[in-house]
């Protein structure tokens, strides 16, 4: 967060055109998506069999993994830009992975 506070920080007063760049930072806000309020955005859609789910922003991978379990998608992924966001779905991913390994699913 620092970071980010510093680039929009050093873009706001070096660039007369700051204002779109502070648009910009601030589409990279994180939130996360709930799980009863996504899986039926999934259940509407009805997305086919082997499709493959795409998350832009992914995060943590929440989505990703909410999309994972409850349909038949033939592949899902994420895809995030924000290295920490990144690591921790990494992570979650590692423990998902543990978990199969122990046949607790």
């Amino acid at each position: 967060m620092k970071r980010y506070i510093e680039l929009l920080c050093r873009y706001l007063f070096l660039h007369p055109k700051s204002f779109f760049f502070f648009h910009l930072l601030k589409s990279l806000i994180y939130g996360e998506v709930d799980y009863k309020s996504f899986y039926r955005v999934l259940r509407k859609i009805n997305p086919p069999v082997g499709g493959i789910f795409y998350d832009l922003g992914s995060g943590t991978g929440k989505a990703v993994f909410i999309a994972r379990l409850t349909q038949d998608f033939s592949k899902c992924i994420g895809i995030e830009i924000l290295r920490g966001l990144h690591t921790e779905g990494k992570r979650v991913l590692e423990r998902y992975l543990y978990v199969l390994d122990l046949n607790l699913l």
